[in-house]
């Protein structure tokens, strides 16, 4: 909601200001929306040009800040905010919590074959393999591309992948739903970099990529009628 409220919004304070209120609850609800931050100030940034621009900087990240900074605001109110080590006595901790969050798992790299994204990646290559090949084939394309015409959707999305997978590459524990915001953003790599085959194609290579998107969303409603079990479904590797 947010990335299309600052598409749809390009010029229009109040939708800029709606979309930072969106990110913010994101955040609230969970930090590793944090992640993906940089990508969305690229956005308001490149969408906004003159004079709007710096107002929209300013008004989507002061947005942004201040309703996700309610939530430590209260923890120091009521003086959970530092650890116990520091104000003395024992309570919870949000700097404490944050830092046993980020350090959980056993912290070993991606590429050894026990790791928590080694597991994790073989887990979702065996319930969907196209999609992720799809997906690295079109962030192959955006970066060619955005060598020769730079394209302000493609490249935040690209900088929200990377960024988003350098969290999963952390060597940490990842939970299965973890994997959802970066779903989202290969999704719109996908579609960009269908939209540039399509806009290179000539006439009868563009009614053949239609017919082929109509048939593959025919066959993709019949497997998800047919649901994955949730027994199949990665929770944490």
């Amino acid at each position: 909601i947010a990335l299309y409220l600052l598409i749809s919004g390009i010029g229009n304070l109040r939708k800029i200001i709606a979309s930072g209120v969106v990110f913010a609850i994101a955040i609230l609800t969970k930090e590793v929306a944090l992640f993906i931050y940089p990508a969305y100030l690229f956005l308001v940034w490149k969408l906004n040009k003159g004079a709007l621009r710096s107002y929209a900087i300013s008004t989507w990240g002061i947005t942004t800040v201040f309703i996700a900074g309610l939530f430590p605001l209260a923890a120091l109110l009521r003086n959970e905010f530092l650890p116990d080590t520091i104000t003395g006595g024992k309570h919870v901790s949000l700097i404490q919590t944050f830092q046993y969050q980020l350090s959980r798992g056993i912290g070993e790299y991606p590429w050894i074959k026990e790791s928590y994204f080694n597991l994790s990646l073989r887990q979702w290559l065996s319930l969907d393999i196209l999609f992720l090949l799809t997906s690295a084939a079109a962030i192959i394309l955006l970066v060619i591309f955005n060598f020769i015409k730079s394209k302000s959707l493609a490249t935040a999305s690209l900088i929200a992948t990377i960024l988003y997978s350098a969290f999963l590459l952390r060597g940490q524990l990842i939970q299965g739903f973890y994997i959802i915001p970066l779903l989202t953003f290969l999704a719109i790599n996908i579609s960009l970099a269908i939209d540039i085959v399509y806009q290179v194609a000539t006439k009868s290579y563009q009614r053949i990529i239609k017919y082929s998107l109509i048939i593959l969303d025919r066959k993709s409603t019949r497997l998800n009628s047919s649901h994955i079990p949730l027994s199949r479904m990665p929770s944490s590797a």
